[in-house]
């Protein structure tokens, strides 16, 4: 973005992930006092570049606001433990997400709604922590030993990959069902 601007480029697509990152530091939650937190103030400083201010415009009130996927999952096992999601874009796919949240099961059913997403294209991964230990779990064959599924219901025979899950996100909110 900073040398765009100098070479009078449009800065509407680097505006845009601007203000779908702060959304992101609004709802990231550190795992412990000493997992990073910081970044906020410099996304907030870059975005003025944009001609946006936190106070003046509403962080994504043009094309994030309201952008809302919501993704259920109708077919959990158990309602012991946590389902967790994970939303990601190609470049950070099985890697560190964009959004993640954590939501109880009740009656073989839950839900979340991922808030602010930014136009483009995106995939979610969801697993059942069974035992709610916040990990992934295999068995000894490095098979799978929780329930798992990703946008497009895809059936693999191998590890994700992102075209595989990828859907996309315009100015609309969006509904997702994704199966175990």
């Amino acid at each position: 973005m900073g040398g765009a601007q100098f070479f009078n480029q449009d800065l509407s697509p680097y505006c845009k992930r601007l203000k779908a990152t702060i959304a992101v530091y609004d709802n990231f939650k550190p795992e412990s006092k000493f997992h990073p937190n910081w970044g906020k103030d410099r996304v907030l400083e870059v975005i003025k570049t944009c001609g946006i201010t936190q106070k003046s415009d509403e962080v994504g009130a043009e094309e994030t606001d309201g952008v809302i996927i919501t993704v259920n999952v109708p077919n959990v096992t158990s309602d012991k433990g946590v389902l967790r999601f994970a939303l990601y874009d190609k470049a950070t796919f099985m890697r560190t997400p964009l959004d993640g949240q954590i939501t109880t099961i009740k009656e073989g059913k839950a839900s979340i709604e991922l808030k602010n997403v930014a136009p483009g294209a995106y995939a979610i991964i969801c697993y059942h922590d069974g035992n709610n230990n916040d990990t992934f779990d295999y068995d000894n064959n490095g098979m799978p030993a929780e329930d798992w599924g990703m946008s497009n219901n895809p059936v693999l025979m191998g590890p994700p990959t992102f075209d595989s899950a990828k859907f996309t996100v315009e100015n609309k909110s969006l509904d997702l069902t994704i199966k175990f």
